[in-house]
């Protein structure tokens, strides 16, 4: 069993890595979003059938879903945010927002770094 949890849990965490250095990098923030829809989708159904081992009481499952989810909502916030920090950019408001936003994003990521090395599932995700 430990030989399956391993072969499964190390292939999972070098995709999540992957992607959050994509979201820090920003241009190919777009691509990891893609990832991160796609994985969602995977975890959801084999946390709703019961497929991946360790669902039941916070395993593997529920802490890559969580990340997946922890990055598709910091993507979502940061599109929304730039659109309106671009859109108010002429009255000098929007230049405050997108520092305000650069900073946030920094934070969502970096957050999410920090969870993952520490193998804990992000907060406000419920399988």
């Amino acid at each position: 069993m430990k030989k399956f949890f391993h072969s499964f849990v190390e292939p999972q965490t070098v995709v999540l890595w992957f992607t959050y250095w994509m979201h820090l990098l920003v241009v190919p923030a777009i691509i990891a979003f893609c990832i991160n829809c796609s994985k969602t989708n995977q975890y959801s159904k084999s946390c709703i059938n019961g497929e991946l081992p360790g669902n039941e009481n916070g395993g593997p499952s529920e802490l890559f879903a969580s990340h997946h989810h922890w990055l598709i909502r910091s993507f979502c916030i940061l599109f929304i945010l730039s659109m309106i920090s671009i859109g108010t950019s002429y009255a000098g408001f929007g230049i405050l927002l997108a520092i305000a936003t650069v900073a946030y994003w920094f934070y969502r990521i970096t957050k999410g770094m920090v969870y993952l090395a520490a193998h804990k599932s992000m907060p406000g995700y419920y399988c």
